[in-house]
């Protein structure tokens, strides 16, 4: 999936949405081989506003005791990088999955255990997500093979 063929994408530390993007078209290409977009009329999509007036919905996030500090308002008004889904209005629809996207060159610790709490209250929510996942591809720096450890060595011989 992504990282054979879109190696450069995850080598050049590129936006989390082309990444994105990648991951949820081989999910769609998976999908659509197995049957299960046809099934119920689901859909694969990115960054999805649900239409004209849409505004970001708004996640109940329960942080650890002690930690509620670390999150600020904005940040629990959302919207999912990659959902397999029925298009359409809230009521009308089934939400399968959500998948929450990071990288490894961007996310801290706080952002992570951010990113997994906002997949449960996906679940959680008037969204009703069946299934919720989060995958953070390694990109950039964390790459590269580690540098020759015998390099300064050699310079001694």
């Amino acid at each position: 999936m992504v990282g054979q063929r879109d190696a450069y994408l995850l080598e050049n530390d590129l936006r989390k949405e082309a990444i994105s993007h990648r991951l949820a078209f081989y999910l769609e290409e998976i999908l659509r081989r197995d049957q299960v977009l046809s099934l119920e009329k689901f859909s694969v999509d990115c960054e999805y506003n649900s239409g004209a007036g849409y505004q970001r919905k708004y996640l109940q996030i329960k942080w650890p005791k002690g930690s509620q500090s670390q999150l600020r308002k904005r940040d629990q008004h959302v919207r999912p990088d990659i959902i397999v889904h029925q298009r359409g209005r809230d009521h009308e629809h089934v939400n399968l999955l959500v998948i929450e996207v990071k990288k490894s060159s961007t996310i801290s610790q706080t952002a992570e255990k951010f990113a997994v709490l906002k997949c449960e209250a996906y679940r959680r929510s008037s969204l009703q997500y069946l299934f919720a996942g989060y995958v953070c591809f390694i990109t950039g720096q964390a790459l590269k093979p580690p540098a020759d450890p015998w390099r300064d060595l050699k310079k001694f011989f």
